[in-house]
């Protein structure tokens, strides 16, 4: 088995557990593969997310996402406001409260959030915000 880092998501009460999902051997037995496919949607279903490991995303790219994406939220007001859009074609959108207009969603679900459309064409390095420019 792959050894993996667990990342700090600094969540202040120690008792907080999800799933881990291991992907080692997924593509090598299809009796493994339908039991992982049972766990994604098994936590999906139940907790709404959930951990991969083995996933065979390099540390260092994860560290560079995490802190890239990091230093976007740090940033001054102004320079994240040229992101904010709503429009859902954009490559790179600042989204906050995704879901404020949505009929069907009794409150607000408030958070802050990055998207990067990266299939089947990915924004060129300048269409990225400053720090998250080196990430991928």
């Amino acid at each position: 088995m792959t050894e993996h880092k667990r990342f700090d998501l600094r969540f202040p009460n120690d008792k907080v557990h999800w799933t881990m999902i291991d992907l080692e051997g997924m593509n090598e037995d299809p009796i493994k593969h339908k039991e992982i496919v049972d766990k994604v949607r098994d936590a999906s279903e139940t907790w709404g997310f959930f951990q991969v490991v083995n996933h065979g995303i390099p540390t260092p790219v994860l560290e560079g996402m995490l802190r890239g994406t990091q230093e976007f939220f740090e940033q001054d007001i102004e320079v994240k406001k040229q992101y904010y859009t709503r429009d859902v074609t954009k490559k790179v959108a600042h989204i906050s409260n995704f879901d404020l207009y949505t009929p069907s969603v009794p409150a607000a679900n408030w958070r802050d959030s990055i998207f990067f459309s990266m299939a089947p064409n990915p924004p060129s390095p300048e269409e990225f915000p400053r720090p998250c420019r080196y990430m991928f």
